[in-house]
């Protein structure tokens, strides 16, 4: 089944660990405006969804996202590129396409970033 379209409404929440699952469906639009969100593991999952604008939410302290092996589609919305907090994004063997700006990975010393298996990820300096 799909993830419950009720679990960003928990604005205490904390963690979503959720893998390893048979959820398919999208992700919800705004599963990165939970405040106290800090991790987010929903790889292995058959999800069929691009990454939500949320999860770049400035007001947000999301520091590791795991969507591996997902099914994920699209490309990597500019907002997560201006999070402060995320310092791990794990999203490889997934369907993304286009471009990762350069200027992400340098603005963020400490982020560990794997997007391998994926169709077209072009690293660019603009």
């Amino acid at each position: 089944g799909n993830i419950p379209d009720w679990l960003p409404k928990f604005e205490v929440l904390e963690r979503i660990q959720l893998e390893n699952n048979r959820f398919t469906g999208p992700l919800h639009s705004s599963i990165g405006n939970c405040s106290h969100l800090h991790t987010i593991d929903l790889q292995n999952n058959m999800i069929t969804s691009t990454l939500p604008a949320s999860l770049g939410n400035p007001s947000n302290v999301l520091k590791e996202l795991n969507f591996y092996s997902m099914n994920l589609t699209g490309t990597i919305p500019p907002e997560l590129g201006q999070s402060q907090t995320i310092k791990i994004f794990n999203a490889f063997n997934n369907n993304l396409t286009g471009k990762y700006v350069r200027t992400y990975i340098s603005m963020h010393l400490h982020l560990h970033l794997d997007l391998h298996y994926n169709l077209y990820i072009v690293l660019s300096p603009f």
